[in-house]
């Protein structure tokens, strides 16, 4: 077992992730996206003015980043590092069961008042999900 620091938001920390699993086994057969951020603030506030309407959601958009964009740069990793063939093998070796799994939430096929951005967020883990399936 082996800890790898990962910042789901950055490309370069998902792909260290994969490089250190790749170096240490030698192959990976199994990935899982695990993390999310549960809504911060209200993005919808019923008390947002003219003026306060202005200033950016940022706390928002990092709810996005952690619980889609990261699930997406992951994906994207391991679809490549699930395909290759164990260190020394040849790539026509016996097939290895290989999996990705996604953790979304409840959330991603119903609606929860109030959970502007977490909702939009879990129900796009869960269309990654059923676009990658084929």
């Amino acid at each position: 077992m082996k800890f790898i620091h990962c910042d789901v938001t950055s490309y370069a920390d998902n792909l260290a992730l994969f490089d250190a699993a790749y170096q240490a086994f030698g192959r990976i057969d199994h990935a899982i996206s695990n993390a999310g951020l549960g809504e911060q603030g209200n993005l919808m506030s019923p008390e947002l003015t003219l003026e306060s309407v202005r200033e950016e959601p940022k706390s928002s958009v990092h709810i996005v980043d952690v619980n889609l964009k990261g699930p997406l740069y992951f994906a994207r990793l391991a679809s490549v590092y699930l395909r290759q063939p164990a260190k020394g093998e040849e790539a026509s070796a016996a097939p290895v069961d290989k999996s990705l799994t996604f953790t979304s939430s409840v959330a991603a096929f119903r609606e929860d008042p109030g959970l502007y951005v977490y909702v939009a967020s879990k129900h796009g883990v869960m269309g990654l999900m059923r676009v990658l399936r084929r």
